[in-house]
């Protein structure tokens, strides 16, 4: 273990103000340049100016921010998680601050947490995701495929994010959570059984504490004020590897890369240059980086960044000019079978796909979801069939 990292106070409400938001938590960030790296082992010393003494405690780097990113608004600095509970931990700090207990967690809210998550019903089918946010009574998770349906029995399997552990747990669907039609993420109740219940909610405990020290000096900001495609290239161009989760109401995606390479774009159930055009569409929200590449949903082929954002601006910009008026991405469509009968062996075959998911009442969000062919190919499919007559916006 090398020299310890040390933190400075010089009054007990500074250190009580960091125990409240960071260190009851169980992590800590602490500005710095050094050479650490994920997952290694440090001490960290509490210098205490006030009352000249000190406290040391283990901990365990979760997250590092390389010097490269002070410029976008950011401190280097790493985020520790320390090795001992919350409660060990006010235990040694508490008394210096006249904190009697740490703030009962099972009774916190949910809080914000992204690992990889599974969701297996009792017939097989499995849904791989990432948590959005987790507490001891359910979970949220992003879904890749078509949604199970609210009341099903399921199991959800949660990877720890710093530890090679995992956490199976009896569940229940209870909500969906929906963009236009389609079912971006499934809210999920956890059920234990009664002998599962403290294992379960000390996992929960350790990935909650995990993910906010990684989360400290993750740089988050507003998309409108760079533009998507000036923050994928800004962290893809200054640092060597990361991800960046964007999010904009109910819609998270992320976009990791890593040596200049994109390896994986996801939103929804659309990944690839599919999903990076439509986010580099976006112009408002907000986006956190953090210099550490995530487990990937499914294998792919690493393209180049510069590349691929590139081919989705230009991608972006023909979309706006083939953009029908009045066309909303919720919206539904009525189809002239009469007219569909005369015209349908001139069809091509993307345009039979089209007008069928119309005419079974699809929106226009879940048609794009569907078809693996890029928005813009779909939509001047779509725009093609309007011409004809063959379909027309539902009323």
């Amino acid at each position: 273990m090398d020299a310890p990292l040390r933190v400075t106070y010089g009054s007990p409400e500074a250190l009580r103000q960091q125990f409240d938001t960071q260190i009851a938590l169980g992590g800590l960030f602490i500005p710095t340049v050094t050479n650490l790296e994920f997952r290694e082992a440090v001490r960290v010393v509490f210098d205490l100016e006030f009352c000249n003494d000190r406290v040391e405690l283990e901990a365990e780097v979760v997250s590092v921010v390389e010097p490269e990113l002070a410029g976008q608004g950011n401190e280097p600095g790493v985020a520790i998680q320390f090795t001992d509970t919350p409660a060990a931990v006010k235990k040694q700090l508490g008394p210096y601050i006249g904190v009697d207990q740490v703030p009962d967690r099972r009774r916190a809210p949910r809080r914000v947490a992204r690992v990889p998550a599974l969701i297996e019903t009792e017939d097989g089918r499995r849904l791989t995701g990432r948590t959005r946010d987790l507490s001891h009574s359910g979970v949220l998770v992003s879904i890749d495929g078509p949604p199970v349906p609210v009341g099903r029995v399921v199991t959800v399997t949660l990877d720890h994010p710093t530890f090679d552990e995992r956490l199976e747990v009896p569940a229940r669907v209870v909500r969906h959570l929906d963009v236009d039609g389609t079912v971006m993420a499934l809210g999920c109740q956890f059920e234990p059984a009664d002998e599962q219940v403290k294992d379960a909610l000390q996992f929960i405990d350790d990935v909650q504490t995990s993910e906010h020290a990684r989360r400290l000096r993750g740089v988050t900001g507003a998309i409108g004020e760079l533009g998507i495609a000036n923050v994928i290239q800004v962290f893809g161009g200054c640092t060597r590897s990361g991800t960046l989760t964007v999010i904009r109401g109910h819609e998270e995606g992320r976009v990791i890369f890593e040596d200049g390479l994109l390896r994986e774009v996801r939103l929804g159930p659309v990944s690839g240059l599919k999903a990076l055009t439509r986010i580099v569409g976006w112009r408002d929200g907000d986006f956190e980086f953090h210099a550490r590449v995530e487990a990937c949903w499914g294998e792919s082929e690493p393209s180049s960044l510069d590349g691929a954002l590139l081919e989705a601006t230009r991608q972006q910009d023909e979309l706006a000019r083939i953009e029908p008026a009045g066309w909303l991405a919720g919206g539904r469509f009525l189809v002239d079978r009469t007219k569909l009968d005369a015209e349908r062996s001139d069809l091509s075959k993307l345009e039979d796909s089209v007008v069928e998911l119309a005419g079974a009442g699809m929106t226009l969000r879940q048609i794009l979801d569907v078809i693996p062919e890029s928005d813009v190919a779909i939509r001047l499919a779509l725009a093609a069939l309007a011409d004809l007559s063959l379909i027309h916006s539902r009323p």
